[in-house]
């Protein structure tokens, strides 16, 4: 095996024949490199990417290297350079999930830094599907996550269109390359009141009783409404 020192500092496994890299730091590079390699071998590394690629090419296409050597207190800092430098979050070049450098047991961040992962943590998401087809605005997703009992490093994946599936727990994202579905903006209700963007009109048409093909029609302005359901663009006077 490699030979790792009991030094603090940033470090990269690479996996050979992807050229993708994971970029961490930590207090002491050998006993965490020993923690990555148990965890790998058991399958229950907490990053799913990079397990897949281990089980994909086995432990003899990953390298661990050292990146640079700091002081405990510097590691946040180094880390995020390196974060920066290498691309580590893209998909097509990193397994790292966050853009943002993780503090290690016992490292406090900053406060520049601990500002930065708040402000992420409290932004506005748009474009989340919930598992009933309605689109959905999320503030501070973090929260979100922990009150709805999901994973925060899946549902960014999602909305970052990095996720290997179109959907994760009934959830998806109106701008992820793999979703099929379609959003259905400006349809009114029976009552007269303008209903959220439809995604997926069929699913929307049986929980409703309504005729897919007659709704569609409506949607594109040829039927004026389909039992009461009205389109607010609707510019025939046909009705049924």
């Amino acid at each position: 095996m490699y030979s790792v020192p009991n030094a603090s500092g940033v470090y990269q496994i690479l996996c050979v024949p992807t050229g993708k890299v994971y970029v961490g730091s930590t207090s002491n590079l050998a006993r965490r490199w020993k923690e990555h390699v148990s965890l790998l071998r058991k399958s229950r590394h907490t990053n799913s990417y990079l397990q897949h690629a281990w089980n994909k090419y086995g432990e003899d296409q990953f390298h661990f290297s050292i990146l640079e050597l700091v002081e405990v207190s510097e590691l946040i800092e180094a880390e995020q350079k390196w974060i920066d430098s290498t691309g580590c979050t893209r998909d097509d070049t990193g397994f790292n999930v966050h853009g943002l450098a993780r503090s290690s047991l016992g490292v406090r961040r900053r406060p520049e830094s601990r500002k930065k992962l708040s402000i992420t943590r409290a932004q506005t998401w748009e474009g989340f599907i919930d598992p009933e087809g309605y689109l959905r605005t999320i503030t501070n997703l973090w929260s979100f996550c922990k009150e709805m009992s999901l994973s925060y490093r899946a549902m960014c994946r999602l909305a970052k269109g990095q996720a290997r599936t179109k959907s994760y727990k009934g959830w998806t994202h109106r701008d992820h390359p793999k979703r099929a579905l379609k959003v259905f903006e400006g349809f009114i209700d029976p009552d007269g009141n303008l209903v959220e963007p439809v995604v997926g009109l069929k699913k929307f048409c049986h929980k409703y009783g309504l005729n897919l093909s007659h709704m569609h029609q409506v949607y594109l302005g040829q039927r004026r409404s389909h039992k009461g359901w009205s389109h607010n663009n609707s510019n025939t006077t046909r009705d049924k």
